[in-house]
């Protein structure tokens, strides 16, 4: 069965900022190779560097720009004298960034605050913002009072005080909450960056004057929401926390 690659061909894989392949190559010093690949319909010039690791064998690294889609992509270099193809195999890399990672809210049990964040594209495959994420909120200080009513309770027959405290923990949790983003969901493209308008609907099952915290995740990235919960007055919009 006759390979895809040809012999002399090099070979580098990986996601766009860190391409990397070996090949036998008695290359004595580190030198730039470049590299010239059709990318896009266009053919684009990218100076590799190669280094000599030992036993005959060189290793060659370049960097694409981050936004590079995943696919293959073929070109040719000049190593040494030769001009030798090259096949670029390019992964799939999720790269998202959201600012500010917290967002700091207030407002009474069923009722609804607006916050902003700004989400950013970072990587090569594209990000779909839904239009609505559900997210846990657990009361912050829940694990440290239920440790306290767990030992302090009574147990029933045959109940074990470990199971009692997680009985306790579960009492405490918030329920879930639903982040409606208001505008900004769709599609989000590598290299894109977008400010999105979201609404936090409180749930009716946290307690007044606790504080509650959860996560949205957008792709790889997630952005903290703590939540102050009011005895009935409106609730502010966010105050962000700079990190």
């Amino acid at each position: 069965m006759r390979s895809r690659y040809e012999a002399d061909e090099i070979r580098l894989f990986g996601p766009p900022n860190r391409v990397s392949g070996t090949l036998p190559s008695e290359l004595s010093k580190s030198t730039v190779v470049p590299i010239s690949l059709r990318v896009a319909d266009e053919i684009s010039v990218y100076r590799a560097r190669a280094r000599a690791v030992g036993g005959g064998v060189c290793e060659i690294r370049v960097r694409l720009p981050r936004a590079t889609p995943p696919g293959t992509y073929r070109g040719e270099s000049m190593l040494g004298d030769e001009k030798r193809k090259v096949t670029v195999e390019i992964e799939a890399k999720e790269r998202i960034r959201i600012r500010p990672r917290e967002t700091v809210l207030s407002g009474p049990p069923g009722g609804s605050v607006e916050f902003r964040v700004t989400v950013s594209n970072d990587g090569n495959v594209p990000l779909a913002v839904p239009k609505v994420e559900t997210i846990d909120i657990d009361d912050v200080r829940g694990p440290e009072r239920a440790y306290g009513r767990a030992l302090r309770a009574s147990l029933k027959e045959d109940e074990r005080r470990v199971d009692r405290f997680f009985e306790e923990v579960r009492e405490d949790h918030g329920g879930e909450a639903h982040v409606a983003i208001t505008e900004g969901s769709g599609s989000l493209m590598p290299g894109q960056m977008r400010e999105l308008s979201c609404r936090l609907d409180i749930p009716t099952t946290v307690q007044e004057k606790r504080t509650y915290a959860g996560g949205m995740d957008l792709g790889s990235a997630g952005h903290g929401i703590v939540l102050d919960v009011t005895n009935g007055a409106k609730g502010a919009n966010g105050r962000r926390k700079r990190r």
